[in-house]
């Protein structure tokens, strides 16, 4: 798809609306972009591993701070 086509792709998908669907606007021109943009589909790819990995990431120092303060009180339980 050439520029001239993906900007007349947006301009389409911005005037068919008739009520104004932000998120709905938002997840046609993703898909476009993701779908045209090998370029920003790798992008968007490498964006969503690292959010997997940041998500996966949180959870491990939740469970440490629960393992540590399980520990305290094992300790406290303990002595």
């Amino acid at each position: 798809m050439t520029d001239e086509q993906l900007i007349e792709k947006i301009a389409e998908i911005l005037f068919k609306v008739e009520e104004i669907d932000v998120w709905g606007i938002y997840d046609d021109l993703e898909g476009l972009f993701l779908r045209e943009r090998p370029a920003i589909r790798d992008k968007y790819l490498e964006w969503q591993k690292n959010e997997e990995l940041r998500a996966k990431e949180q959870e491990v120092m939740e469970l440490t701070i629960r393992l540590a303060k399980a520990e305290r009180e094992l300790e406290k339980i303990k002595g």
